[in-house]
């Protein structure tokens, strides 16, 4: 008895290149998206370590009983905390490919918004934004006068 010879149950070389060039074109749509994505977390973060650290200043400030001053080194995008010449805590890192701005603009390149004893604030009202250069994004963080803490929304500039 002879056996009908086996066909062969693989892929052709045709047939496989298809699929690569396939998965090719949904990774190169889809990298642009993640890429945005990732820009936009950064941002987001960013505000939210901004925002932390104000509210911890302001409530230190308020459990003390004396100034205390939220720092921002624009040049080294790093943010902390001090009563006087001492740090309170940490000092914080902002994510990698965020910048930072503060209005109103002094031209220093640290910038102190301080509270009083009272929770409020002793310097000027400040919108503190961090930001993505390349896609012109920013999301605001304002304080005003009374001390009062708020977060803005994602708008392009």
């Amino acid at each position: 008895m002879n056996c009908p010879p086996l066909k062969n149950q693989g892929f052709s070389l045709p047939e496989v290149m298809i699929v690569f060039f396939v998965i090719a074109i949904l990774v190169v749509l889809a990298v642009p998206q993640l890429n945005a994505s990732l820009q936009l977390n950064r941002i987001q973060t960013a505000s939210s370590l901004v925002a932390a650290k104000l509210s911890e200043a302001k409530s230190i400030a308020v459990k003390q009983n004396k100034s205390v001053s939220f720092v921002v080194d624009e040049n080294n995008l790093k943010v902390w905390i001090e009563s006087g010449s001492t740090v309170i805590g940490s000092v914080e890192q902002l994510p990698q490919g965020t910048k930072i701005k503060i209005s109103p603009d002094t031209s220093a390149t640290k910038e102190y918004i301080t509270f009083n004893s009272m929770g409020t604030l002793s310097t000027t009202p400040a919108t503190i934004s961090p930001f993505y250069e390349a896609k012109k994004l920013e999301l605001p963080i304002s304080v005003s006068m009374s001390g009062k803490i708020t977060l803005g929304e994602i708008r392009s500039y």
